[in-house]
């Protein structure tokens, strides 16, 4: 099942954040997801990236949702841009399931600095409580009130949860990755570029803007 509780692997926001440093700026975020980002500032779907403007910070990182249950990650990857654009920020990196064919993906590939194409599928961690509560808490009868395939997920989050995994670390990927870098830093002369091509590049492949 298709849904917005996943967060992103440690060891990832470790390599992100030897390319960026600090993160300032994390627009589509939960307090759950900020244990892993420790962004100073983070939005969230109680107060979302897509209505306000940004802070002018030094960087960002956003891991947008994909699922149908909290939109699309296009009006994401435009207010990204916007605010890019707008120099709210110096250097950011965004993390995307890779969708060559979405209209979302070829502008964040119009407009990076780099892009990585990981080698392997990133695993990311299922916050199960949350999905639980958000979900399937009010549902007195599953095999009545849901489908098939959402009796299944709730049995599978239900069983998860009495084994006391409120976070499942590591879920199995079912996508292909991709890592952008947005940068206002002088290509010749940008140590976020070179820390970004040799981190990133032992493990996938980067593909660099002409």
């Amino acid at each position: 099942m298709s849904h917005s509780f996943w967060y992103t692997d440690e060891d990832y926001v470790r390599r992100i954040r030897d390319i960026l440093g600090d993160i300032d700026l994390d627009p589509a975020s939960s307090a759950e997801a900020n244990r892993n980002i420790l962004a100073s500032t983070i939005f969230t779907e109680d107060n979302s990236c897509l209505e306000r403007d940004w802070p002018k910070v030094q960087t960002a990182f956003m891991n947008p949702p994909y699922s149908s249950d909290c939109g699309t990650s296009k009006p994401f990857v435009k207010k990204w841009l916007i605010e890019f654009h707008r120099k709210r920020f110096q250097n950011g990196i965004v993390l995307v399931n890779a969708s060559p064919a979405s209209s979302w993906f070829q502008m964040l590939l119009r407009n990076c600095s780099l892009v990585c194409f990981p080698d392997s599928r990133i695993a990311f961690d299922e916050d199960v409580e949350a999905l639980w509560n958000s979900r399937y808490k009010d549902v007195e009868d599953p095999e009545r009130g849901l489908t098939a395939r959402e009796q299944a997920d709730y049995y599978r989050v239900q069983a998860l949860l009495r084994e006391g995994e409120t976070v499942k670390t590591g879920t199995s990927p079912r996508y292909d990755n991709a890592i952008f870098l947005f940068s206002h830093d002088t290509p010749a002369a940008s140590p976020v570029r070179e820390r970004f091509d040799s981190i990133l590049g032992q493990f996938g492949t980067i593909l660099k803007r002409t």
